[in-house]
């Protein structure tokens, strides 16, 4: 009895989903509609249904056009042989939980107040709460 084994894909690294959603950059879905070229007007859906090789040709030929796996299910689901740029494919959920990440990271950025900065001086420095004088006192010789 012969099994099958289901091979993975290298979709989009880490990095370049972090890169990709810091930037803003348009991740491409199956309702995405074309606004100029070949089929304008038409949604990615659409395109695969009538000419799944266009997607791929602007995946290998447009730097920033990058898809989220649904597109690329779609396009194996038409034709399991399929081979285009699995790179240049972005899972929904690593995009998603990238974007949480990076989101959370500047609001928490953006949270830090003077009072923090304060505090972690005086932590770093040793002085305790009730001292009100000048920073400069606890600097050696060197301005440190």
């Amino acid at each position: 009895m012969q099994t099958t084994e289901t091979k993975t894909h290298p979709f989009c690294d880490y990095h370049t989903v972090c890169e990709l959603v810091s930037k803003k950059t348009k991740i491409y879905n199956l309702q995405t509609i074309f606004k100029y070229g070949k089929y304008e007007g038409l949604s990615i859906e659409e395109v695969i249904l009538v000419d799944y090789k266009y997607i791929i040709w602007r995946m290998l030929h447009i730097e920033k056009f990058y898809v989220f796996d649904s597109v690329a299910e779609q396009i194996k689901a038409r034709l399991p042989k399929a081979v285009f740029p699995f790179s240049k494919v972005v899972t929904e959920q690593d995009y998603d939980q990238r974007r949480h990440e990076i989101l959370d990271s500047e609001n928490n950025r953006n949270e830090y107040s003077a009072a923090d900065a304060e505090a972690d001086f005086r932590f770093a420095f040793g002085l305790d709460s009730d001292w009100a004088g000048d920073e400069s006192d606890y600097m050696d010789c060197n301005g440190y």
